[in-house]
């Protein structure tokens, strides 16, 4: 008798919350979802909680935490890199490189691949510097980092070699931006070049102008030790210096210094022929010396 009583209950009580879940209308849940999403912070009472679940037959949070991992699957899939730039990379059948499949996934149809990095989650690291121990291989569009924060502070080292007169007036050899070559402030943060005039060209943004260049004279077969740095001072001012083999050959006052979202890193850029056949980028290193922002 007990036994029939129990079973007996429990059909009652799934009666019950079967009738709740149908009766659901679409306005109430899609208010719990809004209300959720808009993160109310109002007390939660555990015992109407647990009876939620328990009409609902349904935990919120896992729906919620569902409708997230769906959005944040959906947003992956899109390209890092401007759409003219993936296309490029794309007719040049350059989409099986790595700089493609991590930063044009959508136009090289990349999206549906398992193996794809989570880095963003596993190295916070990764986000405040890059690293290349001896030759860097260069390549006209190739991607090879990218950051959501490049800050006020910075410091970026290399050694460079000039082997043979250049074909073109200026061919570029790495250039960090926030996405063209030349349009805003912050299209070249910093960009380096080598001119047939045999000198470098080092542009960066500073104090308010896009291209605040330098000219570094060069001789064919001699390395370059080349520093570019961007640090605040003891009187708070953020001084924009370079120096070569230790010796600072110049120096300024960044009256305008900002902090830049989606900076990418090319070795080397697309809009100018690429440094590769002509000498050698080694060892570079590129530190971001300021904290996340919180």
């Amino acid at each position: 008798m007990k036994g029939i009583i129990y079973f007996g209950a429990i059909a009652v009580i799934f009666a019950f919350a079967l009738g709740d879940v149908f009766a659901t209308k679409p306005g109430d849940e899609f208010q719990s979802n809004r209300l959720v999403l808009a993160g109310d912070a109002a007390p939660i009472d555990e015992k109407i909680m647990d009876t939620d679940i328990k009409r609902s037959g349904m935990n919120e949070m896992n729906k919620f935490l569902s409708m997230s991992m769906m959005r944040t699957e959906m947003e992956a899939c899109k390209d890092l890199s401007s759409t003219k730039i993936c296309k490029k990379l794309k007719k040049k059948g350059k989409c099986d490189s790595e700089a493609a499949k991590k930063n044009c996934k959508k136009t090289c149809d990349h999206c549906d691949d398992e193996e794809e990095e989570q880095e963003e989650c596993c190295c916070e690291a990764a986000l405040y510097k890059y690293s290349y121990p001896g030759v860097v291989p260069l390549g006209e569009g190739d991607v090879v980092w990218t950051t959501n924060f490049w800050a006020r502070q910075f410091k970026i080292e290399f050694d460079i070699q000039v082997t043979k007169e250049l074909s073109d007036t200026y061919h570029n050899v790495f250039h960090m931006t926030i996405g063209e070559d030349g349009a805003q402030y912050g299209d070249r943060i910093p960009g380096v070049w080598v001119n047939k005039g045999k000198y470098f060209l080092i542009d960066s943004a500073v104090s308010g102008k896009l291209n605040h260049g330098k000219f570094i004279n060069y001789q064919l077969n001699q390395t370059y030790h080349i520093e570019i740095k961007q640090e605040e001072n003891s009187n708070g001012e953020i001084i924009y210096r370079i120096v070569v083999d230790g010796t600072t050959v110049h120096e300024v006052v960044n009256t305008l210094p900002q902090r830049f979202e989606k900076v990418i890193l090319y070795t080397s850029n697309p809009w100018s022929p690429s440094f590769a056949s002509f000498g050698e980028l080694k060892n570079l290193n590129i530190v971001n010396l300021d904290k996340f922002p919180a």
